[in-house]
């Protein structure tokens, strides 16, 4: 299959244009960090460098290389819990998202999964407490916690999410509203951060992760509820169980016209209207995969090498969006 360009005039457009045309203000993923590594002491932050974890602690050692929601993940023991993994001086913002996949039976308090803390007393804390998913901040900065009602430390896999809008703070299991809090108020300053642990009182040890961890990432913008229900179901299509969260911040980008279209797996995405799903819903229909991420019907269609993808639609790649509906794009098969 190829993509034909329609000449207007003596000109060809092509679909490159919708990103310079970008909306202000559209979630970036600022970091992810996938835990795939097999060895070594470092997890790689795959957006910013800057923010590559050290990984250190032997009284138990994190463990690597373990079987993972996403590929791999990592291990954190338990038992003297004098481990971390130091991402720097991650900025915290007032608006935000934070997404991971955890894996525990453990019922103790104070779980970090990641966590801000400095020596003026300040700390967010994204965490698990007594098996159940919460979010606080303390200090200068106190607010919340948000706590939710379901349990997750079942010993199975689930998504937990956090989306920060000011003073708001929702969360999501696997892809459903469960818990908030809107007293949220402060900002934390330059603060320690580390997956797995808590920077407290000058200690990095004391309020660690015990359990698995894969796959954490953080946007400086609230996500909307079809894409953090699309951060759980897009995985369960065999096909697309390799999606990231950095995958799925490319496949946003293109819902977002700031991508023109993106290929994962094999899979090449473009926006598209007219489904008729549920929000935050991924299915598979003849040869085209399509994830809805708003109540209207809009979302993206993956079709892989030669499927013809429907609706019609596809063909837009969301310019109309952009101002840009009078170039269009013809698809047909070579």
């Amino acid at each position: 299959m190829k993509t034909t360009p329609h000449r207007i005039g003596s000109f060809v457009v092509l679909a490159l244009a919708v990103a310079a045309l970008a909306s202000p203000g559209q979630a970036a993923l600022i970091s992810h960090w996938g835990l795939d590594e097999t060895s070594g002491t470092t997890a790689v932050n795959d957006v910013n460098a800057t923010y590559n974890g050290a990984i250190s602690g032997t009284d138990p050692a994190i463990v690597l290389n373990q079987p993972g929601k996403i590929g791999t993940a990592f291990n954190f023991p338990g038992g003297n819990g004098k481990y971390y993994i130091g991402v720097g001086d991650l900025p915290w913002n007032n608006v935000m998202t934070i997404s991971s996949w955890v894996k525990t039976t453990d019922a103790g308090g104070g779980r970090q999964i990641l966590g801000w803390g400095n020596l003026s007393n300040q700390y967010a804390q994204y965490r698990l407490d007594l098996g159940k998913f919460m979010y606080g901040q303390y200090g200068g900065v106190s607010g919340g916690p948000a706590i939710s009602t379901s349990s997750v430390n079942d010993g199975t896999w689930h998504n937990v999410v956090l989306v920060k809008n000011g003073a708001s703070g929702q969360l999501y299991i696997d892809g459903a509203p469960d818990g908030s809090a809107s007293n949220f108020a402060g900002t934390v300053g330059s603060a320690v951060v580390e997956i797995g642990n808590l920077y407290n009182f000058g200690s990095n040890y004391g309020y660690h992760f015990v359990g698995l961890i894969d796959d954490v990432a953080v946007w400086n913008s609230a996500l909307t509820v079809g894409k953090v229900k699309a951060i759980k179901s897009t995985l369960n299509l065999p096909a697309l169980a390799q999606y990231d969260a950095s995958t799925m911040d490319k496949l946003f980008q293109v819902f977002d016209t700031t991508l023109p279209s993106y290929v994962a797996s094999g899979v090449t995405w473009t926006r598209t209207t007219g489904l008729g799903g549920a929000e935050g819903a991924a299915w598979q229909a003849g040869g085209t995969y399509y994830i809805q991420l708003d109540s209207n019907g809009a979302g993206l269609a993956g079709s892989q090498p030669g499927d013809i993808p429907e609706p019609a639609t596809l063909a837009l790649l969301g310019l109309a969006a952009t101002g840009l509906g009078g170039y269009i794009r013809r698809r047909r098969t070579a």
